[in-house]
């Protein structure tokens, strides 16, 4: 899909791939991963590591698609990204607990532990009850901490 894009649009176009990258995260919740993919391709030769909403689209595609090493790519990208509100904090927390569970299942115990400990911190007291929580406590226990 190609878009017109203004030149004032040029320091915003994460904005206008918005919209192209939430259908690409609704294919993937359809089980439509390639479909996702081939959606987001165009906007990853762009916007590489720019745009932390591509990145964690791509991830969960990836992960989906147990390539691992790419989804633990796309969700360090997702933990490097600048996120300046509300609306990007959440997603920015549970791409460290994400990026354990990848690094859990590819057997790098270490970085897995690292990563649960700092979602885990980040997280503290609020909403304990979650899975995402319970899970990384036990997976953290079990991993020897």
């Amino acid at each position: 899909m190609i878009l017109w894009i203004e030149k004032s649009d040029l320091e915003n176009i994460d904005h206008l791939q918005r919209p192209i990258i939430l259908g690409a995260a609704l294919e993937t919740q359809k089980g439509e991963y390639e479909r996702a993919l081939e959606t987001l391709k165009p906007i990853l030769a762009i916007q590489h590591g720019k745009n932390p909403f591509l990145s964690k689209c791509l991830a969960e595609v990836y992960q989906r698609l147990e390539r691992w090493d790419e989804a633990a790519e796309m969700y360090e990208d997702v933990i490097a990204a600048k996120w300046i509100n509300y609306e990007s904090l959440i997603p920015w927390i549970l791409s460290h607990y994400q990026l354990s569970r990848i690094y859990e299942k590819v057997g790098k115990r270490t970085k897995a532990m690292e990563y649960y400990q700092i979602f885990l911190a980040l997280w503290k007291d609020v909403d304990a009850w979650i899975p995402e929580v319970e899970d990384a406590r036990e997976s953290l226990a079990g991993l020897g901490q």
